[in-house]
């Protein structure tokens, strides 16, 4: 599933950089290891946003810094510190926006890094969508203070949290050596590691938990909002219902992945940590209602799904990069 229709997703072998001149080929890219662990550490650090993002909603601080982008009068982010204004709601919404500018600045420099050293125009092209995409998310942000959270400004800012966390997995796995060599085998005429059956369940997964998390955003920023959600509310009722729907997904991926024999276990391996992450999820979700929306149960419900959606994003990029019919640089696209 693609999340962009615009997204690059072209197969860039034989392509033309900006300068005019033919892409190298895979096999004469050298492999930047610095370049590749930077980008790790961007997803990393997208995780943990999404985690102090799950805090703030969970323990209705979005309003307590009521002015945006200055926190009580302060453009400096430091100064509110000094002042000894950061505690209690206070100190959740501030260290979030402040963390929020930590992320910022590591997709700026990993975006320029990439237009200076990426091989392909899908690389330049990835850094210049997580920018952008970046810069709407503060925007966002900002927009959630200023209107006083209205639900669908909040869904938004929830769910392009996710589409960039995804987007950054991407690209970190896309500057691995894992995808260089998937090129060069993909050329070579190297036997094939995954067969397209897997390649298609991986895709309905992905899909069908991106929807899920949008289901979960609607309780959040509509039921929850104003009080404690039950099990008699239609969005509860139909974000449970739909989570059967996730666990039939998933329960088709790992049955798929089962029947393959002597699957490349870095298949293997992705696959069954989404069965036991879909389960966790499922215990997290009905521990949420059961104890009335605990904010530390819910920020556990809401980051278990986002590594459900990371896992799953992995899951197909590396699938369509080891099955047929799709360059590395396509795979890479058709998840971003």
């Amino acid at each position: 599933m693609s999340l962009n229709a615009n997204a690059p997703s072209a197969d860039l072998s034989g392509e033309l950089d900006r300068s005019g001149a033919s892409a190298r080929p895979e096999a004469a890219r050298p492999h930047l290891p610095a370049r590749h662990r930077f980008a790790c550490l961007h997803v990393v650090a997208t995780f943990c946003l999404l985690a102090f993002g799950a805090s703030v909603t969970s323990n209705d601080a979005g309003l307590a810094v009521p002015d945006w982008p200055t926190t009580y009068g302060d453009l400096n982010p430091i100064a509110p510190y000094l002042r000894g204004l950061v505690s209690g709601l206070i100190a959740l919404e501030h260290n979030h926006r402040v963390f929020g500018m930590v992320v910022g600045l590591l997709t700026i420099v990993l975006a320029t890094w990439l237009w200076r050293t990426g091989e392909t125009t899908t690389r330049r092209r990835l850094g210049a969508w997580l920018l952008a995409l970046v810069c709407v998310q503060g925007g966002l942000g900002g927009l959630t203070v200023h209107m006083k959270l209205p639900a669908a400004v909040s869904i938004a800012h929830g769910m392009l949290a996710q589409t960039f966390f995804c987007l950054s997995i991407v690209t970190a796995w896309l500057l691995s050596r894992e995808a260089r060599d998937a090129g060069e085998a993909r050329r070579s005429g190297a036997p094939l590691a995954a067969p397209p059956s897997l390649v298609k369940a991986a895709r309905f997964a992905f899909a069908v938990i991106y929807l899920q998390l949008f289901f979960g955003a609607l309780v959040r920023h509509t039921v929850a909002k104003s009080r404690v959600p039950t099990f008699g509310d239609s969005a509860v009722v139909l974000h449970m219902c739909f989570a059967l729907v996730v666990l039939i997904a998933i329960g088709r991926l790992v049955a798929t992945t089962s029947a393959v024999e002597r699957l490349d276990g870095r298949l293997l391996r992705p696959v069954f940590a989404l069965a036991g992450l879909v389960f966790l999820q499922l215990l997290l979700g009905l521990l949420a209602v059961a104890t009335r929306t605990d904010p530390l149960v819910t920020v556990l419900h809401v980051i278990t799904g986002a590594a459900l959606l990371g896992t799953s994003c992995f899951v197909v990029v590396r699938t369509r990069a080891l099955a047929g019919g799709a360059s590395v640089e396509t795979a890479a696209g058709t998840a971003a």
